[in-house]
């Protein structure tokens, strides 16, 4: 039985909702996009889409989050790799960057919808942050279990390296150098961090 089969008929109607503002999205982008033509292109009533979705930002709102959680998901996959942390950390940064730029260049109207979201739903953005610096603890927490590190900090530890992370991390920087530049600028981030965070013999 397909997918829709299986769903409620609301949450039926809001999955079509959700790709005809995707479809919509990525082809004229966030500002020139409307309700009503998102509605058309469901064939339905513009009073009706109001049904599932109080305005154009909530929709914007959903379709983010799920942008965001398959980010995560790829990183989680990373992470829960065996051995050493430490490669794992610089995996982390590469692959964060990758799936940013990939976003960035294969979509580039979604940016509309990305300065909306940091802008008018700052709540999506910070849940989203949380949970990276939780995987990075995890990684961190990992690493002192082992020996390999000496965080004493972990939390605030992770929340300096997700900061390191922003411009690898953020649609709006992508512009600013070739991948292979920015490549670069991750490794070296990486090496700085880790730098830091390997445990050291006693002197």
């Amino acid at each position: 039985m397909a997918l829709t089969e299986q769903l409620p008929a609301t949450d039926s109607i809001s999955e079509t909702i959700l790709a005809a503002a995707m479809r919509r999205f990525e082809q004229f982008g966030y500002g020139k996009t409307t309700m009503a033509e998102i509605a058309g292109d469901c064939a339905m009533s513009a009073a009706n889409i109001y049904r599932y979705f109080d305005n154009k930002l909530e929709i914007g709102a959903q379709l983010a989050r799920r942008c965001l959680a398959g980010e995560r998901a790829q990183l989680a996959e990373i992470i829960k790799t065996s051995g050493p942390v430490s490669p794992r950390i610089e995996a982390f940064l590469l692959e964060n960057l990758r799936y940013t730029y990939q976003r960035w260049s294969q979509q580039p109207r979604i940016n509309e919808l990305v300065e909306a979201i940091a802008r008018e739903r700052t709540d999506v953005v910070q849940e989203h942050l949380r949970i990276k610096q939780s995987l990075i603890q995890g990684l961190l927490e990992e690493g002192n279990a082992s020996g390999e590190f000496t965080v004493s900090d972990v939390q605030h530890t992770a929340e300096a390296i997700l900061v390191a992370n922003t411009v690898f991390d953020v649609p709006l920087f992508m512009h600013l150098h070739s991948y292979e530049k920015f490549e670069f600028m991750a490794r070296s981030v990486a090496d700085l961090i880790l730098r830091g965070l390997l445990a050291r013999p006693p002197q």
